[in-house]
């Protein structure tokens, strides 16, 4: 028998992008009876749950209050709502290929794997701008985070439910990175986490000043990451490169690109320098805000 499975969608201001990718989780080719939705609200402020509700499906709608700005939380009042044997975590922004639910759930039962985090295939603007390549290039490489970090993003994420009844849910608060961290965590524990090629989501990849925001939020969390899992290596290099060479951008080209973007080469590699610096920025700001906490935390000992 095919086991029951709870998709958690967290939203916040999504009413651009929830319709579409509603759509395409109600179309897939999964026994709907075995299959529940749940939207988890972050107090958004637009018309994202007029969308939702308008839609007249099946959806359950749960909200997070305590901690505005966190998709950790957001999830984890989601997963609490859930009932199904495996948990599938998607961001709103995504579009599922209408076989993305067949495949995640067969990854998990054809292999001895307890999470499998699925392909995500970035989509552009007419306009396609060097901040677009750049996001489509450089974040949520799924197959290389899982194969060589063992840890993963949640924009397309499949769980067993024993992996939280074991680990506990994210860690509440937290803006960003705290998925690696949840994922790696589960590895050490034993979790086998494996990368599924064929559970495929489209995902827009981001502008110029959305990016920017992203990539300063990714690096404000990563002294965070990295003192969790002691990766002293990777603050090193963080630390002291100031770019990200040609032969990178190159690479992620022939990886994850289009022939087309060799063209643009100079181009994405100057616009990388700029991302360097404001995430070099990011990690300074993240070290200090360690550091003070530290220092705060000893004081209160000593007194």
């Amino acid at each position: 028998m095919k086991p029951s499975v709870s998709i958690i969608i967290p939203t916040y201001n999504a009413e651009k992008h929830i319709k579409k990718c509603l759509r395409s989780v109600l179309s897939q080719d999964y026994a709907f009876d075995l299959v529940e939705i749940i939207i988890a609200d972050n107090c958004s402020t637009d018309n994202t749950l007029s969308v939702i509700k308008n839609m007249q499906a099946n959806i359950k709608v749960v909200k997070e209050f305590n901690y505005p700005g966190s998709p950790y939380s957001t999830r984890n009042r989601g997963i609490e709502q859930s009932s199904g044997e495996i948990i599938f975590l998607l961001d709103s922004d995504c579009i599922p290929a209408n076989d993305w639910l067949t495949h995640g759930v067969n990854a998990l039962l054809n292999t001895p794997a307890d999470l499998a985090g699925g392909k995500v295939i970035f989509s552009f603007n007419n306009e396609l701008s060097i901040a677009e390549m750049y996001d489509s290039l450089m974040n949520i490489k799924m197959k290389e985070s899982i194969e060589k970090y063992r840890c993963a993003k949640t924009a397309n994420l499949f769980i067993r439910r024993k992996v939280f009844d074991t680990i506990g849910l994210f860690p509440e608060g937290f803006r960003s990175g705290f998925d690696v961290i949840w994922t790696r965590r589960a590895t050490d524990r034993g979790f086998k986490l494996i990368y599924c090629d064929d559970a495929i989501v489209h995902k827009p990849a981001r502008g110029f000043t959305s990016l920017l925001k992203k990539q300063w939020r990714v690096a404000r969390a990563q002294p965070v990451i990295w003192t969790e899992t002691k990766d002293i290596k990777s603050m090193l290099i963080a630390l002291i490169k100031i770019a990200i060479p040609p032969a990178t951008i190159r690479k992620s080209i022939k990886e994850y690109g289009q022939p087309y973007m060799q063209d643009y080469i100079m181009r994405l590699f100057f616009f990388s320098i700029m991302v360097r610096i404001i995430m070099i920025g990011g990690n300074i700001y993240g070290l200090a805000t360690i550091g003070f906490q530290m220092v705060k935390s000893a004081f209160r000992i000593s007194r």
